[in-house]
């Protein structure tokens, strides 16, 4: 149960980014605002797998959740995609 809980905290967190780099960046994404939130959901989830392994130590709280990775993964993700998008 633990875990699921972890893996909901990381979509709240990932979709909060998502709607905030919507509105505080520049550029359009493709998609609008739907999918700066699925692009940011999955690369705070890859994010919390990957390199949360890598950056383990950052982890002190009772949800076991890695919140720089998180962040990082999602920023960087929507980062790609904004870059890819067509202007």
């Amino acid at each position: 149960m633990p875990n699921l809980i972890s893996l909901f905290v990381v979509i709240a967190i990932s979709a909060l980014i998502g709607i905030l780099f919507h509105f505080l960046y520049k550029r359009r994404i493709f998609g609008g605002i739907y999918l700066a939130i699925i692009v940011s959901v999955v690369g705070g989830i890859l994010g919390f797998y990957y390199f949360g392994t890598i950056i383990n130590w950052l982890v002190i709280n009772q949800f076991n959740i890695n919140f720089i990775s998180v962040i990082i993964g999602s920023i960087l993700l929507l980062w790609v995609a904004a870059k890819v998008t067509p202007q």
